[in-house]
């Protein structure tokens, strides 16, 4: 399934970088795959040779199909790639291509699913919500150069090595603020009330 829809270009002025997460809110304990293509999603992946994600907790829990996702694009002139045909990430210019979305434009959105959503089949009805970040209000959001996930220090989260999608701070608030008791949990297990669980919590 792929949808797509219409909104106005969300971060201004033109070229600021702008991250997006689709997430479906499923009825019942149902994981789903959600590949974002307009604008290109990572799905975690950053400047991989190959189309398999090389760590699917790099930036977020992904635990999806692995070929999924965008890497990085490269501005390199005139290639990333030595003479001999290989790829090569320590070419000036290597992930360092960007998109621009300008102000005032209309951006569309398109994103796939693994699994069906849709108000045909009432055993299948979903909600998809859209949300995004700009840097303004997230100084600091980066791909980064590594595959590794960023660490939970301070010295982690000012190497440029690690790419990083919200603030230190964010990730440790929500670390320690209380989970909604109210939530079906389905067949996960949780360590108690102050952390959402501990297969997702200590993701940076």
């Amino acid at each position: 399934m792929v949808a797509s829809g219409a909104l106005p270009a969300l971060c201004a002025p033109a070229g600021r970088w702008l991250a997006f997460l689709v997430a479906a809110v499923l009825c019942g304990p149902v994981t789903a795959g959600v590949y974002l293509h307009s604008p290109r999603g990572s799905n975690n992946k950053l400047n991989e040779v190959s189309n398999s994600v090389l760590n699917a907790q790099r930036l977020f829990q992904s635990q999806n199909h692995e070929n999924g996702g965008y890497q990085v694009g490269d501005n390199c002139a005139p290639s990333c790639s030595d003479a001999s045909g290989t790829y090569d990430s320590t070419t000036p210019g290597a992930g360092k291509g960007q998109m621009y979305y300008y102000e005032g434009s209309v951006l569309d959105i398109e994103w796939s699913m693994a699994h069906g959503c849709g108000h045909a089949n009432k055993n299948i009805q979903c909600t998809m919500v859209l949300q995004y970040m700009c840097e303004d209000s997230a100084p600091g959001l980066r791909d980064g150069s590594s595959t590794d996930r960023i660490p939970k220090t301070e010295a982690g989260a000012s190497d440029p090595q690690y790419g990083m999608h919200e603030p230190l701070q964010w990730y440790r608030d929500c670390e320690t603020r209380e989970r909604n008791m109210e939530l079906y949990t389905a067949d996960q297990s949780f360590d108690g009330a102050s952390h959402s669980s501990n297969a997702v919590h200590a993701q940076y």
